[in-house]
């Protein structure tokens, strides 16, 4: 919207040329607004705008320029109802994880995990009871369940810690690691007593 009418206007990129002839009188108060459009495929977050100016010139004079004032932030909203996260019990983030989600006993939503150890799955937002289930060749799978009340944004399901993924053989350096992380926990890699015993009894008894 621009206010006066405008004699010109072209828009090309993120850039806009307005062009008002008729003489005004002084103290003339000129408004446009802009609309901005999200490219389909953008990644869900928040984007900020740097270097939000406008350049005007009166007849021969100027150019002059001043900052835009207002909001400066844009946020593109999430499709997925979950994300999270997988790592194995030792810490390390696990990639090439499938995750598959389950709503009364039927397959939503399966993903593979990539190398960043995130997922997101588009699973409905239907209220309800739903299960993660983590599988890898080689470990022990690990299930989650999620409870899908009034949908306000995506849930995150962590499978860290004493959810992350215990490997079916394992040697003692990785045991031991596993015993620090009982004895010293931080943060998201405390594991509880029961999850070693785990790890122990695959080192004593490799799948």
């Amino acid at each position: 919207m621009v206010h006066p009418p405008a004699d010109t206007v072209n828009a090309s990129g993120n850039v806009a040329e307005i062009v008002w002839f008729s003489p005004y009188d002084a103290g003339t108060e000129f408004t446009a607004m802009y609309e901005v459009q999200v490219p389909a495929g953008a990644e869900p977050g928040v984007y900020n705008f740097v270097e939000r100016q406008i350049l005007f010139r009166i007849e021969a004079c100027g150019p002059y320029t001043f900052e835009i004032a207002g909001n400066s932030q844009v946020e593109v909203p999430s499709d997925f109802i979950i994300s999270g996260m997988v790592c194995s019990v030792d810490g390390n983030i696990l990639s090439g994880v499938t995750v598959t989600v389950y709503k009364d006993g039927e397959e939503v939503a399966s993903v593979v995990v990539d190398g960043e150890a995130e997922f997101y799955l588009p699973a409905p937002p239907d209220p309800g009871i739903y299960t993660l289930i983590a599988s890898k060749e080689g470990y022990q799978d690990r299930t989650i369940t999620a409870e899908v009340v009034n949908y306000t944004g995506p849930i995150v399901v962590l499978f860290t810690g004493d959810n992350s993924l215990i490997p079916l053989e394992v040697e003692m350096p990785y045991v031991l690691t596993c015993v620090n992380h009982w004895l010293y926990p931080q943060e998201d890699n405390g594991l509880e007593m029961e999850t070693v015993l785990q790890v122990i009894n695959f080192w004593l008894y490799p799948v």
